[in-house]
């Protein structure tokens, strides 16, 4: 009968080994995947962080703020997985525990009731610690939520001041095109009173006297333009 047990102990530790490797291989490559995941998702963060502005201010987010929030996250992260492992650790040690007690209840003959009780103290005490870590799991993925929550809601932010400033853009290229308009049109006016002011030097060296009522008309209406290009200059 022994011979069978020790027989069967064997096959049963073979094959374990053999689910052992394909789990761990399965398990590495997950790692690898979850890791690439988070880095890109890092990146996207910083990315939206460092393009994202003050609502008040208008200022972009300073690289200490954004290095204090990594850092806030980053221990975050590693409290979850501290608790995810003494929680993996708990869990297979209260599985270790429930199996010895099925493999002593099946070999009943030579179990005390002192050591079946005690079992069943650790397996309580197990289950107590391991309600402990699911709480403190609990907190930890609300805090991350939150986290997560602040992210999408500056990136928001940051579309709705994209849009603002694609408007600003538009009504300062439609001002802009404006004061050329302006600018050409008192570079006329300057012009004009610039030929307007020469005539007027050209008449007083001369010193002649003009009787003629056009035109004296005439130099009245050019006098009255001189006076407004000047008035147009002083306004500008």
């Amino acid at each position: 009968m022994w011979t069978e047990l020790r027989e069967e102990r064997e096959r049963v530790t073979a094959h374990n080994q053999v689910q052992i490797f394909e789990m761990k291989s399965v398990l590495e490559g997950r790692i690898r995947r979850a890791e690439d995941i988070a880095a890109t998702f890092a990146r996207f963060k910083r990315e939206v962080c460092l393009s994202a502005e003050h609502s008040k201010t208008g200022r972009p987010v300073g690289e200490k703020v954004l290095q204090q929030l990594e850092q806030k996250e980053r221990s975050v992260e590693e409290e979850v997985q501290r608790v995810r492992l003494k929680n993996i650790h708990l869990a297979n040690a209260l599985k270790k525990l429930e199996a010895t007690l099925r493999d002593k209840e099946q070999l009943a003959e030579g179990l005390h009731m002192i050591d079946f009780e005690q079992l069943k103290i650790e397996n309580q005490s197990l289950n107590e610690k391991i309600e402990e870590r699911n709480e403190e799991l609990i907190k930890l993925r609300k805090k991350t939520t939150i986290t997560v929550q602040i992210l999408t809601h500056m990136k928001e932010k940051l579309q709705f001041v994209e849009g603002e400033n694609e408007d600003l853009q538009q009504q300062l290229q439609q001002l802009e095109s404006e004061l050329a308009g302006r600018r050409d049109e008192l570079a006329g006016v300057k012009a004009n009173r610039d030929k307007l002011r020469q005539q007027g030097r050209k008449i007083k060296e001369t010193n002649v006297y003009v009787s003629d009522p056009m035109l004296l008309h005439d130099m009245q209406v050019r006098q009255h333009s001189c006076r407004l290009g000047s008035l147009v200059c002083m306004l500008c």
